[in-house]
């Protein structure tokens, strides 16, 4: 498999993923033949995230890769949030990761 095949399947395993998703899953699921273009690929996503024209960014968070929303756009979530009916019910990972962002 090429880079090129490899990034939307990473991409949206990390999307999906509700606790990060570990280099080391990813290897079991892709194989780890890949493992220099999984490597490459994680470097890319995170890159491509980081740009000031998305809302979301790929974090390295504890040993594994999570996609999150930017702090500059903290506000807008909160609102969002708030305002649905009746009130998120959130998991314990989000929680946590939301404990996180506070700490920060």
């Amino acid at each position: 498999m090429t880079e090129a095949e490899l990034r939307p399947i990473v991409e949206a395993l990390i999307y999906l993923a509700e606790e990060p998703i570990s280099e080391n899953v990813l290897l079991e699921l892709l194989g780890k033949e890949h493992r220099d273009q999984i490597r490459m690929v994680l470097l890319q996503i995170v890159a491509h995230y980081a740009g000031s024209e998305y809302g979301i960014e790929v974090k390295e968070i504890a040993g594994g890769y999570k996609m999150a929303t930017k702090p500059e756009y903290h506000e807008w979530v909160r609102k969002y949030v708030k305002h649905l009916t009746p009130p998120t019910r959130l998991s314990l990972a989000a929680l946590e990761t939301l404990a996180v962002i506070a700490y920060k």
